[in-house]
């Protein structure tokens, strides 16, 4: 089965769903991640970022990678039909039966949008890839 992986930050996909994507690996699956913050990641440079982020992926099993660049921390200075389009790109392009994403209820802006976002690229339309779709909560954020 595809699974497709969409947090904001980078410890997110960790923290919010990281041992169900080793398991879904273990087992045969293709993870797919997209991580959506390279821009103002106050920690390190994009290109860290970039290597960082395959270091952590690959022991979770994931095919591949793709990143994209919004800005941390502020996904609500972007229209929401744009963080919309990077989802349904991605499903288009790795047609996905899974998606693992944040849960609406987190206080973290970026997390609501995200969940905002795969809501509507996942709405129910004919010949939809997605069959199922999970909402992780990230405890330090809703605490």
């Amino acid at each position: 089965m595809n699974v497709l992986v969409v947090p904001a930050h980078p410890d997110d996909k960790l923290l919010g769903c990281g041992g169900t994507a080793a398991r879904h690996g273990d087992f045969g699956g293709r993870n797919h991640l997209a991580k959506c913050t390279t821009r103002g990641c106050r920690s390190v440079g994009i290109e860290e970022l970039k290597n960082c982020s395959q270091r952590v992926a690959d022991p979770l099993g994931v095919k591949e990678l793709s990143l994209h660049g919004l800005s941390d921390n502020r996904f609500d200075t972007q229209p929401l039909p744009d963080v919309i389009k990077i989802v349904e790109e991605l499903i288009e392009r790795w047609r996905p039966a899974a998606i693992h994403s944040h849960h609406g209820g987190d206080l973290n802006v970026d997390h609501q949008m995200l969940s905002r976002a795969v809501l509507t690229a996942t709405r129910l339309t004919e010949d939809h890839p997605v069959h199922e779709l999970y909402m992780f909560e990230i405890a330090s954020s809703t605490e």
